[in-house]
């Protein structure tokens, strides 16, 4: 009661426009860590996430989380190829070949697909490391 009287109704709405303001600045100021890169252009880099497409039809990079990295493609002529990372302080690359996939899910991943075509290695669990080269290989940890 004494704080109403000595704030008023109208002290007290702009003390907690304040407030709500200050709380949305510290929000609002967080840039995510975000990537994509298609088909040889980066379309969006923000914070320390980053990318790499080879231009070629279908190469898609998508990384999210602090100090990933995706590739998707490593020379001219690789198409559909995809590496999607998701996490922190991990990395996929897809290429030298067509149609690989690439995916790290978790914190310290790797996922690597490539050395030919129709490859796929997928990353889920801390720490480990899918390698997948040749043709039609598939691994997963």
């Amino acid at each position: 009661m004494m704080m109403r009287s000595f704030l008023g109704r109208g002290g007290l709405a702009i003390a907690g426009a304040c407030l709500l303001a200050g709380l949305g600045a510290g929000v609002a100021s967080a840039a995510p860590d975000h990537c994509v890169s298609t088909n040889g252009t980066v379309r969006v880099q923000q914070g320390t996430a980053t990318c790499y497409s080879e231009a070629g039809r279908g190469n898609v990079a998508v990384a999210h989380g602090p100090n990933t990295y995706a590739a998707a493609g490593d020379e001219p002529g690789d198409e559909h190829n995809r590496a999607r990372v998701q996490g922190a302080d991990s990395t996929a690359v897809s290429g030298n070949g067509d149609n690989n996939s690439a995916t790290a899910q978790g914190t310290d991943t790797g996922a690597r697909a490539g050395n030919g075509s129709n490859n796929t290695a997928v990353a889920r669990t801390d720490g480990c490391r899918a390698d997948a080269q040749g043709q039609g290989t598939r691994t997963r940890c």
